[in-house]
């Protein structure tokens, strides 16, 4: 081949590559000198929970009467007793009682031949003087 067509089947070559855009990848490095970002303040605190006390008074709310519980082998149980100062064994396992009366409990599931739960609650003994 002619040096002469060798250069001119080269130059549209030359050409093109010369005129071709490419694609740099870009990152953006973060400044390091500027001061970081006051972080926002924390929530406030929730208010206390109010004392309540009044006659005993049982009220599940979780598991309902006849409600299928599918856990496998244990479960929540909460509701109310009327009293934050009584408190209350479910199954024979001390629940947690707040100051408003409010109980919640974590336990294993009752057997399948008697699936209940023997709720007791004893008001607080008050002193005599």
């Amino acid at each position: 081949m002619p040096s002469y067509l060798r250069h001119a089947l080269a130059l549209p070559l030359a050409v093109a590559v010369a005129c071709s855009t490419a694609t740099v990848a870009t990152t953006t490095v973060p400044d390091v000198s500027a001061p970081a970002a006051t972080p926002a303040p924390p929530p406030p605190p929730l208010p206390p929970i109010p004392e309540v006390d009044g006659p005993l008074a049982i009220r599940v709310v979780y598991p309902s009467a006849n409600q299928v519980v599918t856990s496998k082998d244990s479960n929540f149980i909460f509701g109310s007793i009327g009293s934050g100062k009584a408190s209350l064994t479910v199954n024979g396992v001390p629940a947690r009682v707040y100051p408003n009366g409010a109980f919640m409990a974590f336990l294993a599931n009752p057997p399948g031949d008697t699936p209940t739960y023997q709720l007791v609650a004893r008001a607080a003994r008050t002193r005599r003087a």
